[in-house]
Protein backbone atom coordinates (compact mmCIF):
# COMPACT_ATOMS: atom_id res chain seq x y z
CA UNK A 1 0.00 0.00 0.00
CA UNK A 2 3.06 2.24 0.75
CA UNK A 3 4.74 1.67 -2.52
CA UNK A 4 7.43 -0.21 -0.70
CA UNK A 5 10.45 -1.90 -2.72
CA UNK A 6 10.97 -4.37 0.04
CA UNK A 7 9.46 -5.31 3.86
CA UNK A 8 12.01 -6.24 6.62
CA UNK A 9 10.70 -7.65 9.66
CA UNK A 10 11.97 -9.74 12.88
CA UNK A 11 11.10 -13.09 13.55
CA UNK A 12 9.68 -14.56 16.83
CA UNK A 13 10.75 -16.63 18.83
CA UNK A 14 13.47 -17.42 21.86
CA UNK A 15 17.29 -18.19 21.54
CA UNK A 16 17.83 -20.90 18.83
CA UNK A 17 13.68 -21.58 17.85
CA UNK A 18 13.02 -18.99 15.78
CA UNK A 19 9.71 -18.96 13.64
CA UNK A 20 8.12 -16.44 11.20
CA UNK A 21 5.46 -15.93 12.99
CA UNK A 22 1.39 -15.39 11.79
CA UNK A 23 2.11 -11.80 10.63
CA UNK A 24 4.91 -12.84 8.95
CA UNK A 25 3.48 -15.43 6.90
CA UNK A 26 0.86 -12.93 6.27
CA UNK A 27 2.88 -10.31 4.73
CA UNK A 28 5.02 -13.07 2.69
CA UNK A 29 1.81 -14.19 1.49
CA UNK A 30 -0.19 -11.01 0.58
CA UNK A 31 2.33 -8.31 0.03
CA UNK A 32 3.11 -6.79 -3.42
CA UNK A 33 6.93 -6.44 -2.29
CA UNK A 34 9.33 -8.70 -1.08
CA UNK A 35 9.21 -9.53 2.55
CA UNK A 36 12.68 -10.23 4.42
CA UNK A 37 12.43 -11.85 7.69
CA UNK A 38 15.61 -11.45 10.00
CA UNK A 39 16.46 -13.49 12.85
CA UNK A 40 18.01 -11.81 15.93
CA UNK A 41 21.46 -12.38 16.81
CA UNK A 42 22.86 -14.52 14.19
CA UNK A 43 25.64 -11.66 13.44
CA UNK A 44 28.57 -14.20 13.95
CA UNK A 45 27.26 -16.48 10.81
CA UNK A 46 27.14 -15.86 7.02
CA UNK A 47 24.04 -14.08 6.04
CA UNK A 48 21.64 -16.85 4.14
CA UNK A 49 18.94 -15.04 1.48
CA UNK A 50 16.08 -17.10 0.53
CA UNK A 51 14.00 -15.91 -2.46
CA UNK A 52 10.47 -17.76 -2.93
CA UNK A 53 9.10 -17.74 -6.16
CA UNK A 54 6.60 -18.75 -8.57
CA UNK A 55 6.67 -19.49 -12.36
CA UNK A 56 3.07 -20.15 -13.60
CA UNK A 57 2.73 -17.12 -15.41
CA UNK A 58 4.16 -14.22 -17.31
CA UNK A 59 3.04 -11.95 -14.54
CA UNK A 60 4.65 -13.94 -12.31
CA UNK A 61 7.90 -14.43 -14.10
CA UNK A 62 8.35 -10.48 -13.86
CA UNK A 63 7.80 -10.67 -10.10
CA UNK A 64 10.44 -13.46 -9.78
CA UNK A 65 13.00 -11.56 -11.68
CA UNK A 66 12.50 -8.61 -9.33
CA UNK A 67 12.62 -10.90 -6.37
CA UNK A 68 15.95 -12.86 -7.39
CA UNK A 69 17.22 -9.25 -8.31
CA UNK A 70 16.80 -8.08 -4.96
CA UNK A 71 18.11 -11.69 -3.41
CA UNK A 72 21.24 -10.89 -5.99
CA UNK A 73 21.88 -7.43 -4.07
CA UNK A 74 21.53 -8.06 -0.75
CA UNK A 75 23.81 -11.10 -1.01
CA UNK A 76 26.24 -9.16 -2.66
CA UNK A 77 25.91 -6.44 -0.30
CA UNK A 78 25.62 -8.76 2.96
CA UNK A 79 28.78 -11.29 1.70
CA UNK A 80 25.73 -13.86 1.88
CA UNK A 81 24.04 -16.92 0.37
CA UNK A 82 21.67 -17.29 -2.36
CA UNK A 83 19.17 -20.34 -1.66
CA UNK A 84 15.99 -20.16 -4.25
CA UNK A 85 12.68 -21.65 -3.51
CA UNK A 86 9.91 -23.01 -6.10
CA UNK A 87 6.79 -25.04 -5.36
CA UNK A 88 5.42 -26.51 -7.81
CA UNK A 89 1.42 -28.93 -8.06
CA UNK A 90 1.64 -32.21 -9.56
CA UNK A 91 -0.19 -32.23 -12.95
CA UNK A 92 -4.05 -33.32 -11.68
CA UNK A 93 -3.49 -32.88 -8.17
CA UNK A 94 -6.28 -31.25 -6.69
Amino acid sequence: REGCDLMVIGAAGDEGSYHAGKLALFLMRNSSCPVLVVRPGRSNRQPKVLAAIDLESEADLALAERILGQARELIRVLDGELHVLHVWSAYGES
